[in-house]
This record gives structure tokens, C-alpha cells and sequence, in this order.
């Protein structure tokens, strides 16, 4: 026969051992935003670069054309599509005053955006490769947001954006990802913020500059802070 209090201290070492090795189990926050919120900043995002173009002396009726004609990313649903047309439409419709030169130089620089500045390499009607390419162009990559938010570190989500986006394409990245976002974000255009999530527009990526003292120290260890947990956003 087991002595009671034996069997009482042994109970309590089990019970403490489980509550331990529940306590240093990492868990992980997924981060996602509803179809409906990226739908919202896609379309504002495209509407303000043709409100941009506009300002900028671009063709008006080349400019009303793509409005009209402007479709949304294919991955989006039918409900989804509608709420980028409508915020494309609302966006698009602003008048801006004044904006700077460099802004203008960079928007008729643009492969998509080109075709809407009279002179330019391909008339905005009539040119079926200039719109195949723009369909091509302005994607939410959805693939990229998805393996940054799985893996937030520098290494891992550069290479998730080279691999799975385009230049143009709108991505969804943690706010505390500032490193990818200063590497792989258009910082001349907007980039909303909603709970935890920065949509932003995609450029080439830059390349990472360390001082020479700090690339071996560094080297395969390059991380950014995990995001912190956020209250989830709501459509």
C-alpha cells in the first residue's frame, strides 16, 4: 500500500511538470485581413495612381477610358471585385493639385501608366499588348502576404516576394516586417495601415546594405521582431 502523502507529492509534481511544459510551447498569431478590406485599399491604390496620372497631365479621355475598363485581380471573388471597382471609381475621381515633378517623372516612367501621357510608346486605345500587360499588372499577391506573414523574417520573406510577386502587385505585410517593407515596398505611393496589416505596392527589391563590421556578425541571422498580437480586423 502507497503511502498517502507519497501519493499526493507525486500528483503535485505531475500536475507542475504539465503546467511547465505547457508554458514553453511556442504558439504563433496568423495575421489575415478579410477579401472584402483588401478589395478597398487595392482599388484605392490603383484609383489614386490614375488620379495621379490625371493631375500629372495624362490624356483625360485615355484616363476615363481606363477607369471604365480597368478590371479587378482575377483571385478576387465577384463581391470583392465589386468593391475595388467602387473604390477604384471614388479613388480615381479626386482632383489633385500640384503634385511634385519627381511623382509625375516616375508615373509616365511606368509601363502600365505610360500609355495615358499623349507621346507616349503606345496609344491608350487600340494597343491590345499594352492592355494584355496591364492585366498582367496590379495583382494582390496573395501568395507572397500569406508566406511573409508565415515567416516575417528578412531572409525568408524577401525571397516569398521574389518568388511569388511582380513589381506593381499589392501585397499584405505585418507592420513590424519594416525591414521588407523598406526593401520591397514603393515607398512614393500610399501604404494604409489596417490593424496589424500594411497594404503596400510592390517594387523591385532592393538590396540589403550592412556595414562591413556588421555582415559577418549578422550573417543568417537577420531577423525581425515577431509581430505583436493584435485584436482581428472586421469587414
Amino acid at each position: 500500500m502507497q503511502h498517502p502523502v507519497r501519493t499526493i507529492r507525486s500528483g503535485l509534481i505531475a500536475i507542475a511538470s504539465s503546467a511547465i511544459m505547457a508554458g514553453c510551447q511556442q504558439t504563433s498569431t496568423v495575421y489575415t485581413a478579410s477579401p472584402e478590406i483588401v478589395a478597398v485599399f487595392a482599388g484605392q491604390a490603383r484609383g489614386a495612381d490614375l488620379s495621379l496620372a490625371r493631375a500629372c497631365r495624362a490624356d483625360t479621355k485615355a484616363v476615363t477610358a481606363r477607369v471604365a475598363e480597368e478590371q479587378a485581380p482575377v483571385s478576387f471573388s465577384p463581391g470583392a471585385a465589386t468593391i475595388y471597382k467602387a473604390a477604384l471609381n471614388a479613388r480615381a475621381s479626386e482632383t489633385l493639385d500640384r503634385p511634385a515633378p519627381d511623382l509625375c517623372v516616375a508615373l509616365r516612367s511606368r509601363q502600365d501608366l505610360s500609355p495615358l501621357f499623349l507621346g507616349g510608346p503606345a496609344s491608350s486605345s487600340g494597343n491590345r499588348a499594352a492592355r494584355e500587360q496591364r492585366a498582367k499588372l496590379g495583382a494582390y499577391c496573395a501568395d507572397g502576404s500569406e508566406a511573409v506573414r508565415r515567416d516575417p523574417t528578412m531572409t525568408a520573406g524577401l525571397r516569398a516576394i521574389r518568388e511569388n510577386c511582380k513589381p506593381g502587385d499589392t501585397v499584405a505585410l505585418p507592420a513590424d516586417a519594416v525591414g521588407i517593407i523598406a526593401s520591397a515596398c514603393d515607398l512614393s505611393k500610399p501604404a494604409p495601415v489596417a490593424g496589424s496589416s500594411v497594404f503596400c505596392t510592390l517594387s523591385t527589391v532592393r538590396e540589403i546594405r550592412r556595414l562591413p563590421g556588421e555582415s559577418s556578425r549578422s550573417k543568417g541571422s537577420s531577423h525581425e521582431p515577431s509581430p505583436k498580437p493584435s485584436r482581428s480586423i472586421r469587414s
